[in-house]
């Protein structure tokens, strides 16, 4: 998967498995907003 290094090291500072997370970047790289969005849902679910 690609990802941003700001994606992967808030990811990793939160738990977050990356290949759960959608990437909304070019050619659907995850991004650190992609992150927060993840856990904002998961933690509403």
């Amino acid at each position: 998967m690609n990802a941003s290094q700001a994606a992967r090291d808030f990811a990793r500072e939160n738990g977050v498995d990356l290949n759960e997370v959608i990437g909304t970047g070019s050619g659907g790289s995850i991004t650190k907003p992609d992150v927060e969005k993840y856990l904002d849902e998961k933690n509403q679910g």
